[in-house]
Order: C-alpha cells, then sequence, then structure tokens
C-alpha cells in the first residue's frame, strides 16, 4: 500500500509541473475531499484526471463509488446473467463456443474434480507434470475458479533440469517443484484453479505495465430494442 501511495505522489507532482493541472497542495487537499464525501480513492481522482484545472466541482463529485458502481451494475443487468463472469471456468466456456480469442485453457486444478483439456485427472502435482509435459507449454497461469482484481494469480515459466520440471515464479523468481507450488496454492476441497497458457501482450502495451496484462475496458449500454452504445473506455 505504501508503494501505490508513492506512486500516486510522483503522479502528483508530474502533473503539478504542468499548467494544466493543480499545485500538489491543491490536488493533496482535493483528493481527501473527493474521498471523504464520495469514498472515491486517489488512484481514481488521477485516473479521471480531476487533477486538472478545467474541472468543476461538479464533475469531481458527480462520479460513483465502488459500492454505488455495483449497485447500478445490478440494476442495469439482469442478475441471472451476474455469476458468470465470477466463474472463469463458464466463462471460458462460453468464449471458446463463440470463437472469442483467449489464452488455451489447459485444465481445471482441483483436488477432487480436477480436469485437464483431454479429459484426463488435474488433481495434484503429478498430474500437473503429466499435463505440462504433454502441452510443451513455456509459460503457465493459475486463477482461481472464483475471484477477481487479480487475486489468486499466479503465472510461472516451465524449466526442464536434469530430466525433472521446476516451476519458476515470474514476479517473485521463486523456484518450485510442482508439488511445492501446488502445496503453495493450498489446493482444498472448494478451492479450485483454472489453467491457461501464458498470454503475451503486444510489447507497446507491456512498455506501460509490463507487470500484468493491460486491459481495455469499455462502458457498454443498451436501451430496449436500440443499438448499444459505448459511453466511455479507460486502459487498465
Amino acid at each position: 500500500m505504501t508503494g501505490r501511495f508513492r506512486e500516486y505522489l510522483k503522479l502528483v507532482r508530474r502533473h503539478a509541473a504542468g499548467n494544466q493541472y493543480h499545485s500538489v497542495v491543491r490536488q493533496l487537499t482535493e483528493m481527501l475531499v473527493v474521498f471523504w464525501l464520495r469514498r472515491i480513492g486517489p488512484g481514481f481522482y488521477l485516473m479521471a484526471e480531476m487533477n486538472k484545472k478545467e474541472f468543476d466541482w461538479r464533475y469531481k463529485l458527480g462520479f460513483l463509488n465502488g459500492r454505488e458502481y455495483i449497485k447500478r451494475v445490478k440494476q442495469i443487468n439482469s442478475p441471472a446473467y451476474l455469476s458468470i463472469s465470477f466463474n472463469k471456468l463458464v466463462e471460458k466456456a462460453l468464449l471458446n463456443q463463440f470463437n472469442l480469442p483467449t489464452p488455451k485453457l489447459l485444465g481445471h486444478l482441483q483436488v477432487s474434480r480436477g480436469i485437464s483439456h483431454d479429459a484426463k485427472p488435474l488433481k495434484n502435482a503429478d498430474d500437473l507434470i503429466r499435463l505440462i509435459i504433454k502441452t510443451d507449454s513455456l509459460k503457465l497461469c493459475f486463477k482461481l475458479v472464483s475471484g477477481y482484481g487479480g487475486s489468486g494469480f499466479r503465472a510461472v515459466e516451465v524449466i526442464q533440469e536434469n530430466g525433472g520440471i521446476l516451476l519458476k515464479e515470474t514476479k517473485g523468481k521463486h523456484i518450485y517443484t510442482p508439488t511445492e507450488f501446488c502445496q503453495s496454492l493450498k489446493l482444498q476441497e472448494g478451492v479450485g484453479y483454472v489453467v491457461e497458457q501464458y498470454f503475451e501482450q503486444h510489447p507497446e502495451l507491456a512498455t506501460l505495465n509490463s507487470s500484468s496484462v493491460n486491459t481495455l475496458r469499455l462502458s457498454v449500454y443498451q436501451k430496449p430494442n436500440q443499438q448499444p452504445n459505448c459511453y466511455g473506455a479507460f486502459l487498465r
């Protein structure tokens, strides 16, 4: 958290050097006011460019906070479909069914019901080794079946050494045996991971933030019997 606020402060100082932005003191003061009145944090304050001189308080206080946003999404979208996006296996199946581009699904790693894409068991380290050997993947991603915001995400590089397999975490650079890695996932009944091939983003996007895949988020709304419209977009 401390590191994140350091980054925020860097952005505040960088913006303050330009004529179109408020001073450092003004920006920090506005951040406190926006958080106090709307419960919107400094990250969104900067992303929405509330620190620009051209925007008034009506603009700055007009955004929905996280809780209000979720409430509004539930009002607009049918509750029957809300759970789909929270289950990565179901979401993956839909994307594949309609031939929408997505990293290849390799399996569902789970202690009692785990299964690979070729209908073989995927319940433990031995099953994971078999999957790695068969798919010949150099990088793998592990995502909690139910999760969001990057919680539980793990990415590893496959290292073949002395006839065995090791898994090197891309972030922490820690090296595990497959058994140690499965133990670190804390696999248990009710906790499963979607296993995918690693997705290499375009180099231009990687220069913005190489620690994760940068995605384009679109806000789309469709009125009854009308064509859908895009009302906003941002790169995350």
